[in-house]
């Protein structure tokens, strides 16, 4: 998504494409949700009387200090031996007055909590708004009073009140439209550019305009927002591949995460979980079919011309440690080996330290900002490179313009990523350099072996 304050003052969040903005197929309008009333959820003080405690369950990712929870309904509550049903504000009162002193065990369930990760087929029925995974949890009594226990999943305790935070396995987002006909065949990994979850919740749930299939937080909670057989709005404007249409033949992952730090190891080992998931569900997604928003995005349509990449620079950015996927043989994977000399009309044998960049020219020898006599044919070579591995460039015209500058940058920005990365948030300046010209034949599986020895 990577939703930044530009982004928003140009008015441009919007992952729909052509066909998503005319659907008729689209999801109804959200229904209100119950949030904690003020008036069943008093400030806390001294206890209403000496064991009676009110009780809330909230949805844990929409927390929010200061700001209103989301309610859990109709929620059973045992502790101990003690049950109660939470009301239609998310609250409900308990009397522990009689418990012994020592650790209470604390369960929370609703009619749609499932014993299960989200991923293909789960939960099944997502006509549901929510869906939720077990909760358990311990208390330590003393006399009239309580305070959260430790090592199981967080509850929390203010004075005369009780909250338990359940964590969703779904989350309906009204954000999404019918696919059409044909395979799903692309997984496409982003990041929010935020750091807070419970607004890309909100953006991704009700903005009627961006969402995902997935949503990935910073601790590695996985929650899904809409169901793989639905398109989900999260690519918008794409091409990969010579596709287009990539909201309808995609799955998108979205990854709470700021430009600029680095990912949590608890979110790239979710991902890598999820995405292993996707691929033995969806066999028509091929191995190498696993990309990033910045490899696809092009400009909105009023936009051009021309047709470019650069959208989503930075999405999911050059933090993302894509080495991780490619190990287990997924996306684009560099092989070993260096570039052949007569790669790229043999430039970089003569010009190491050249760049071929934008304003060079086939027609004119003009490589390198100079005229190479000697040079013929580099930038057709480097932009049916870029073609073959999926990246737009227009015609295949030996000129180094615009197109070809932002194709080679979104390039340089996945695979110069991770540990290879060159810098913190935007790998690579869309000159080739021999480091990019070896990688892109790396990529393609056409370098020559390494010299051994």
């Amino acid at each position: 998504m990577n939703t930044t304050k530009s982004d928003i003052e140009l008015d441009i969040i919007d992952e729909r494409d052509e066909e998503d903005i005319t659907d008729s197929g689209l999801e109804s309008t959200p229904v209100s949700l119950p949030s904690l009333d003020s008036n069943a959820w008093p400030i806390a003080g001294e206890q209403i009387q000496p064991g009676l405690f009110r009780i809330a369950t909230v949805n844990r990712l929409m927390q929010a200090k200061g700001q209103p929870e989301e309610a859990i309904a109709n929620c059973r509550i045992v502790i101990a031996d003690r049950e109660v049903r939470t009301d239609k504000t998310g609250t409900a009162t308990i009397d522990l007055s009689h418990l012994p002193d020592g650790r209470l065990t604390v369960t929370a369930a609703t009619k749609d909590t499932f014993d299960a990760e989200p991923g293909p087929n789960v939960p099944e029925g997502t006509s549901r708004e929510r869906a939720w995974t077990p909760y358990e949890a311990r208390l330590e009594k003393s006399g009239s009073t309580v305070k959260p226990g430790q090592g199981w999943q967080p509850i929390e305790v203010h004075g005369d009140r009780i909250i338990l935070p359940l964590t969703p396995l779904w989350m309906r987002s009204h954000s999404s439209s019918m696919r059409p006909a044909g395979p799903i065949d692309l997984i496409v990994m982003h990041h929010t550019g935020s750091d807070n979850p419970r607004a890309d919740l909100r953006t991704l749930l009700y903005s009627g305009r961006a969402s995902a299939h997935y949503l990935i937080s910073p601790d590695g909670t996985v929650v899904k927002l809409v169901d793989e057989q639905r398109k989900a709005w999260h690519a918008g404007h794409a091409e990969w591949a010579g596709d287009t249409g990539i909201n309808g033949r995609s799955i998108g992952i979205e990854i709470t995460h700021a430009t600029g730090h680095d990912y949590q190891t608890a979110q790239i080992e979710a991902a890598l979980a999820l995405v292993e998931k996707l691929f033995a569900a969806f066999p028509n997604i091929a191995d190498k079919r696993l990309i990033a928003h910045s490899d696809i995005a092009v400009n909105r349509p009023d936009r051009r011309p021309p047709k470019r990449h650069g959208r989503k620079s930075t999405d999911p950015g050059s933090a993302f440690p894509w080495e991780h996927f490619e190990q287990r043989g997924w996306g684009v994977i560099p092989v070993p080996g260096i570039l052949p000399a007569a790669a790229y009309g043999g430039f970089f044998e003569a010009f190491p330290e050249g760049r071929l960049r934008s304003g060079d020219s086939d027609r004119r020898q003009r490589y390198d900002g100079s005229h190479r006599q000697s040079i013929s044919g580099a930038v057709a070579e480097l932009q049916s490179d870029l073609k073959a591995i999926g990246y737009h460039v227009g015609s295949v015209d030996g000129v180094f313009g615009s197109i070809t500058h932002w194709a080679l940058q979104m390039f340089q920005q996945h695979l110069f990523s991770g540990s290879r990365r060159l810098d913190p948030e935007n790998s690579g300046d869309g000159r080739c350099d021999l480091a990019t010209a070896e990688m892109i034949k790396r990529s393609l599986g056409k370098a020559e072996p390494p010299v051994v020895g």
